[in-house]
């Protein structure tokens, strides 16, 4: 506490500074006439009824209108440090906010009512979402209202970044603790972008944390029991099969066999519906090349080579090409494809081919080149980055392109538009102009 009276200098010094002023009252007991119990511990924190009253009708009703047994108010879904800060604004106008109390604060806003801290307290936490903290807020988020609209922008992010969150273990571990209700709405989110079975996973994942939290056998049965309703919202019948056929044998009598042989039938399209499991894809934009944009590419800067209107094929390819230029120069460092989970991929041969006009073309052949790191895309795709020998500098004169083309000694996957009529046209992305067409193409190029 401050103390049980106040500095001299209040009545000397500062007087025309209201802010000074009041400050000297914030936890101070000097013509104190209520207290606070806060935290878990019911600190006494003392408080002024007049000072306090100003700043909401709830704390006037709070003071006057309901019987306060021995004046005090209990506060205990708080820490002192936060609701420090949230008598400071009470008292001067001023607050300061960090990572760590913005939404202790916001909830004490709320709980009286005062419109303005609350707008504060929602743009900071608006500004600081990113896809690192979005599942921390959304797990400190019950306490905003269900339509505000700072959550909706937190549910948002946790749905454009789903497949890139439930890769990263120190994420995972804040998903495992989200209540049911929350995990149900991330589920049902119908613009989730990921794989269905990467949804499967992570909430087989939540399941056996709140298991083990139970202190029950984490077997398939009371997995499927404890998710409730959500096990429904997983749309089995728009895995690809070899998915499914994983699941049973991972999860065995995690789905009746009435369930198993209608999935089946659905995921063969010998039926139309599958009445338990909706069957309608999820409306996400590719999210595998989609998620290759958020990794961070330790060789250089990853340039897509396509729009969102490329997709991966089933088909598959040991020789992939691309054509492109620049509108400024820049140095070439490595490229990317893409391969199936646990595929071992080897170069054979990288050629780069400068054409200039018509009428000269040069050929730079045999330059070796290295496999980097490889990244996860989804639960079946990962991202193959190779490191050139050595840097190659491109032109930025509009009429000179510089082909790349790779082999491999085995198939990679081929990436292509989604119309079905063969298609030609320049991409234009991040100063790198690439022509594209329905033959298969290098998703990816690296530039330093």
């Amino acid at each position: 506490m401050e103390g049980n009276s106040l500095d001299d200098n209040i009545w000397t010094t500062n007087a025309g500074c209201i802010e000074t002023r009041l400050s000297k009252f914030i936890d101070n007991n000097f013509l104190a006439d209520m207290t606070f119990l806060v935290g878990r511990d019911r600190q006494k924190v003392p408080g002024h009824k007049f000072i306090l009253s100003t700043c909401s009708w709830e704390f006037y009703n709070v003071f006057n209108l309901l019987q306060l047994d021995k004046n005090e108010l209990l506060v205990e879904d708080v820490e002192y440090p936060a609701f420090r800060n949230f008598l400071t604004y009470c008292y001067t106008g001023k607050v300061v906010l960090s990572e760590e109390n913005t939404l202790e604060i916001l909830k004490l806003a709320q709980r009286f009512n005062m419109e303005h801290l609350i707008g504060i307290c929602e743009e900071h936490i608006g500004a600081n979402v990113t896809k690192r903290t979005c599942m921390v807020l959304y797990s400190k988020s019950m306490c905003l209202k269900q339509d505000s609209g700072l959550k909706e922008k937190i549910l948002s992010m946790i749905e454009e970044n789903f497949s890139y969150l439930v890769q990263d273990r120190a994420i995972m571990k804040t998903f495992v603790d989200l209540p049911l209700a929350a995990v149900r709405q991330i589920a049902a989110l119908e613009h989730l972008q990921c794989d269905e079975m990467e949804l499967f996973d992570a909430l087989m994942k939540w399941a056996t944390h709140m298991c083990r939290k139970l202190k029950i056998p984490d077997v398939p049965k009371n997995l499927r029991k404890i998710l409730c309703d959500v096990f429904c919202m997983i749309r089995f019948p728009i895995m690809k099969i070899e998915w499914f056929l994983e699941i049973l044998a991972k999860y065995p009598e995690i789905l009746t066999p009435s369930e198993i042989a209608l999935i089946s039938l659905t995921i063969r399209g010998d039926v139309k519906s599958c009445s338990k499991f909706s069957n309608n894809p999820r409306k996400n934009i590719i999210p595998m090349l989609r998620n290759a944009m958020k990794l961070d590419i330790a060789e250089g800067k990853l340039i897509p080579c396509f729009l969102n209107t490329m997709q991966p094929m089933n088909v598959a390819a040991m020789e992939i090409t691309v054509k492109f230029r620049g509108d400024r120069p820049g140095v070439l460092i490595g490229y990317a494809f893409i391969a199936k989970k646990g595929q071992e991929v080897n170069q054979v041969s990288c050629k780069l081919r400068q054409e200039q006009g018509r009428s000269e073309t040069f050929q730079v052949q045999g330059r070796s080149t290295a496999l980097g790191k490889r990244y996860k895309l989804s639960w079946d795709y990962d991202l193959m980055v190779v490191c050139l020998g050595r840097k190659m500098s491109i032109m930025n004169r509009s009429n000179v392109w510089n082909e790349l083309i790779c082999t491999f000694d085995k198939p990679v996957v081929h990436i292509t538009t989604e119309n079905t009529s063969p298609f030609v046209g320049e991409t234009h992305i991040n100063g790198i102009y690439v022509m594209n067409s329905q033959s298969a193409i290098v998703p990816y190029l690296i530039f330093e």
